[in-house]
């Protein structure tokens, strides 16, 4: 048998074995994950996308990473869609001369949060 065609029947017996019931199952873990805590999608963002998940393995698996790294990206994108909105809605305490927005701090959250991570990231592929 040639190359193609190993990978072809490797490919059969994955999605006879796994098919849809994979898909669901890790749908519904990025799910829970999402409605835990939003900075969860970008921790799966950064492990989905790696580059060696493209370009090993068989079509299947390729397939089921793409899929899930398409809905994990969705719902990163829509986390900061809802901090870019939060930061637009807020007001700033009229009693107050002065403080620190709650967004704000939220923000820097975020973004203290993300650095780590990037750096954790960057730190393990050295």
């Amino acid at each position: 048998k040639s190359r193609k065609e190993e990978n072809q029947a490797t490919n059969n017996i994955l999605v006879r074995l796994f098919g849809a019931k994979l898909d669901q199952d890790f749908q519904q873990l990025i799910d829970v994950s999402y409605k835990l805590d939003p900075y969860y999608s970008l921790y799966m963002y950064l492990r989905l996308g790696r580059p060696s998940h493209n370009q090993e393995g068989s079509v299947f698996l390729k397939r089921f990473y793409s899929n899930c790294l398409i809905i994990v990206k969705r719902q990163f994108d829509q986390f900061i869609k809802n901090q870019v909105i939060q930061i637009g809605e807020s007001k700033a305490h009229k009693s107050k001369k002065c403080g620190i927005l709650h967004c704000v701090h939220k923000y820097e959250h975020f973004i203290v949060d993300t650095e780590k991570t990037f750096r954790q990231k960057i730190g393990k592929k050295n």
